[in-house]
């Protein structure tokens, strides 16, 4: 890739922001410029710092994931939305779709490249990853 990726994390639990942080800090090619609390405050750090990708907790308190990605999504169309959640249920992923996000991911998915998830959203590919096994193919939008 020639150009860094701008990374938003969104996720209610201090300790798993921190710790995706620390494991994005890893690879250069990604550049973690904020972090959010809760899917308010991931719309607002999203309008003041556009990043390229948002990594969305799909159930955070005072705004949800999917409001929050239908608000980032209408507002800042050119923001890719990477969700995560611990729900890997059918009708979740298609809520999380339908909303506007690149991508699903599971939580708990062994073996989950995150940072593979979140350059392949920034560059326009679908991901979905439910942990059961192997992750599905990328595949581009349509």
């Amino acid at each position: 890739m020639s150009s860094v990726i701008s990374v938003l994390l969104a996720d209610d639990h201090a300790i798993l922001r921190k710790c995706l942080h620390r494991a994005l800090d890893d690879d250069p090619e990604l550049l973690v410029v904020g972090t959010a609390a809760d899917g308010f405050e991931a719309v607002e750090l999203t309008l003041a710092l556009a990043p390229r990708v948002v990594v969305m907790d799909m159930a955070m308190p005072v705004m949800d994931g999917l409001e929050a990605t239908r608000r980032i999504r209408r507002t800042m169309p050119g923001t890719a939305v990477l969700m995560l959640s611990l729900n890997g249920e059918e009708r979740s992923v298609r809520s999380a779709f339908d909303a506007g996000a690149s991508g699903y991911v599971m939580k708990n998915a062994a073996g989950l490249d995150l940072a593979g998830a979140i350059k392949a959203v920034a560059m326009g590919e679908r991901v979905l990853d439910l942990g059961a096994g192997e992750p599905l193919p990328h595949a581009r939008h349509s």
